[in-house]
């Protein structure tokens, strides 16, 4: 995602609700809602201004096995968001 700074398989450090400003952890299939994901990056690594690409991925219930009511696939990917460093909106 940012060579030197964060990994592609880095998870957020945060995800806030902007609305609120709190932590949440599921979305509402259908309700529009603003999101900021906030990884931390060292001084001097990026600049305002630089592209950065954010990989959006799903889990779904799995079904197949009945002895495992928890069991869910593999990450599917289904988005991904390109912005710009600093970018608010």
């Amino acid at each position: 995602m940012i060579v030197g700074s964060i990994d592609g398989n880095d998870s957020p450090d945060n995800v806030v609700e902007l609305r609120t400003g709190g932590y949440f952890d599921v979305l509402q299939p259908g309700l529009p809602t603003k999101i900021a994901f906030l990884w931390p990056v060292r001084a001097g690594t990026v600049d305002e201004g630089a592209t950065i690409t954010i990989g959006i991925f799903e889990r779904y219930d799995m079904v197949d096995d009945p002895r495992f009511d928890d069991s869910k696939t593999n990450p599917v990917p289904v988005a991904r968001i390109t912005s710009t460093i600093g970018a608010t909106s």
